[in-house]
């Protein structure tokens, strides 16, 4: 069952588990967030605002009716919507607050897409990163996302030396799960936040 942080009746926000695509794949017989909503609401229509990757857990935002949807997806392309995630990535040396500014741009590699800083040709990543905690072994990051690029936050630690625990796309620490949590959803309409999973801070501590 998706865990329900918040409903009225035009928005619903759930807490994305991860691990769990939020749309259907190529194998249809793959769970994945929309269906499972529908199915435990008994409802037809669900519509998504966003996306998360299927490995990123936390607050994933959907529109209950088209006007809805079609009203979310503007506050989100005008960036009227504040979005913010904790990750736990390798190492230490961070600023207390860093602005990370890259141009990423898509290859192909083995099949996968995956998203690298380039110097010319990309599309502009901003993002805010804020150090909330760290050790010898790890620091606890909260990300401000100014843009919503493709694998932003991903992309953008890894390039500087700090994958995100977990992240086999980019180099990450081997672990269970990817070590990034949407956490904080907010615009006009709502404000919605989710709990920090226990392992990240069980994997911080060395637990």
């Amino acid at each position: 069952m998706i865990n329900i942080l918040f409903q009225n009746s035009d928005y619903i926000v759930v807490d994305k588990p991860s691990g769990i695509p939020v749309h259907a794949t190529v194998d249809k017989s793959r769970e994945n967030v929309l269906s499972m909503l529908k199915d435990q609401l008994g409802i037809t229509e669900l519509y998504l605002a966003h996306r998360l990757d299927k490995d990123t857990s936390g607050c994933l935002v959907l529109g209950l009716n088209q006007n809805s949807q079609i009203h979310i997806s503007k506050i989100f392309e005008a960036r009227e919507i504040t979005k913010r995630y904790v990750c736990l990535v390798e190492g230490e040396g961070f600023e207390k607050e860093t602005l990370l500014e890259d141009f990423l741009k898509a290859k192909k590699l083995q099949g996968r897409e995956l998203m690298s800083v380039v110097r010319s040709g990309g599309i502009k990543a901003v993002s805010i990163c804020r150090l909330l905690k760290s050790n010898k072994n790890y620091s606890l990051l909260e990300i401000e996302i100014k843009t919503g690029r493709m694998h932003q936050i991903r992309v953008q630690l890894a390039s500087r030396g700090h994958a995100i625990v977990g992240d086999n796309f980019y180099g990450g620490a081997e672990a269970s799960r990817l070590y990034l949590h949407a956490q904080l959803i907010e615009c006009a309409e709502f404000r919605v936040e989710s709990q920090l999973p226990l392992e990240f801070m069980q994997r911080f501590e060395g637990k």
